[in-house]
């Protein structure tokens, strides 16, 4: 099993135009995320702080890999970490475990 540090935001969040993040769209809560990943899994992204990270910076909800845990801190993982969260696939879905 593998971890990562990461923090997770709504996809609408990409501005259209630049193709870039606009830091608007974080995830606000907890339970926010949860209800997120059971209604749309595929609208929620999640982005990795990781040092030594090497697959992909930013992944969807949705397409997680098997076997890898994403500890999410929110709503900002690097100015505001109010809440956390363990995100991992349960039964091919990805859910909030932690």
């Amino acid at each position: 099993m593998t971890y990562h540090s990461s923090g997770a935001y709504l996809l609408d969040a990409v501005d259209k135009v630049t193709k870039e993040f606009d830091g608007k769209h974080r995830i606000k809560s907890k339970t926010a995320l949860k209800k997120l990943l059971a209604e749309s899994p595929g609208d929620v992204m999640i982005d990795v702080f990781d040092i030594v990270h090497t697959g992909p910076p930013v992944y969807r909800a949705s397409e997680i890999p098997a076997g890898e845990t994403f500890q999410i801190a929110g709503p900002n993982p690097k100015t505001s970490r109010i809440w956390f969260a363990s995100v991992a696939l349960v039964n091919g879905k990805p859910k909030v475990t932690a």
